[in-house]
């Protein structure tokens, strides 16, 4: 009986590098094509869910920082050194004192399947108004979903920002355990099939 062959890929250049104090990048390039491709990122944070998750991901932080550090490439970078201070115009100024809205993750209790979602109303009953998410409290109930703020922002423009930054880092659109059907932020969002409203 003929052995079928293996397709193998070699040559693959796989960096990682600093995003930001508590955040590292990988990304990884393949050789025969030239293109880098972003693949993750790794956080040191508690927010993943489920069974030592937050663990396994703090464990690969560290190991990664460490790398980094050995090679030279690890800044260590301080919230006052974040930019430097200007004098803000009326428009420019952000209120602290009052959030515009909120980036949250809704969980499925029973099949752990998740939504990504912005919100401006400080209401502790909203799950979310994405068309899957809906069908899905419809389909199980609202008491098996559970809603979770995982950031604050204090303008319209930042709270955009910040939707497409969480849906982009978990690749909530393509990962078949999120109900996100569009990227985020403000506006239409088409393809050939159909039109999706991105709403809060």
């Amino acid at each position: 009986m003929a052995r079928k062959s293996e397709k193998t890929l070699s040559g693959l250049k796989l960096n990682c590098f600093q995003w930001t104090e508590n955040e590292i990048r990988l990304t990884i390039e393949n050789i025969h094509e030239g293109k880098p491709k972003h693949i993750s990122s790794v956080e040191h944070t508690n927010r993943h869910h489920g069974n030592n998750k937050a663990r396994t991901h703090n464990n690969l932080f560290s190991y990664l920082k460490e790398v980094l550090q050995a090679n030279g490439k690890w800044k260590e970078i301080k919230e006052t050194n974040l930019g430097n201070k200007r004098n803000l115009s009326k428009e420019d100024k952000i209120d602290l004192e009052n959030k515009y809205g909120f980036i949250y993750m809704t969980t499925n209790l029973l099949n752990g399947m998740k939504y990504i979602g912005k919100h401006s109303r400080f209401d502790d009953s909203y799950l979310g108004s994405g068309i899957r998410v809906r069908e899905a409290i419809e389909e199980f109930g609202e008491e098996n979903f559970e809603r979770e703020i995982v950031a604050y922002a204090y303008t319209s423009e930042q709270l955009n920002k910040l939707e497409k930054m969480y849906i982009d880092t978990f690749n909530a659109v393509k990962d078949q355990s999120f109900y996100n059907l569009a990227p985020g932020g403000e506006g239409w969002y088409g393809d050939k099939k159909e039109t999706i409203l991105v709403s809060e």
